[in-house]
């Protein structure tokens, strides 16, 4: 509950799913960060107790998707600002 990640460097990684992978969160912010690798989404959120994800300003490179929610959670789960 109440997760925070900001301003991290995160280092150059291939191939993976996602950068960051949050399961049934509530409450978090993924904030100024800045991503030197590449993944199929920036944050991938999973569990039906996830709510209130709040993706703000960081800086992705070459990576696609910013979220990937998986199975039936609803897009209002997780924003972008």
């Amino acid at each position: 509950k109440d997760i925070e990640t900001t301003g991290c460097n995160i280092p150059a990684t291939s191939g993976g799913q996602a950068i960051i992978r949050l399961e049934n969160v509530d409450g978090a912010a993924v904030e100024k960060n800045d991503v030197m690798g590449e993944a199929a989404a920036f944050v991938r959120v999973e569990g039906e107790g996830s709510k209130g994800i709040r993706i703000i300003k960081n800086k992705t490179g070459n990576i696609k998707k910013t979220i990937e929610l998986s199975g039936n959670l609803r897009p209002e789960v997780a924003v972008i600002k």
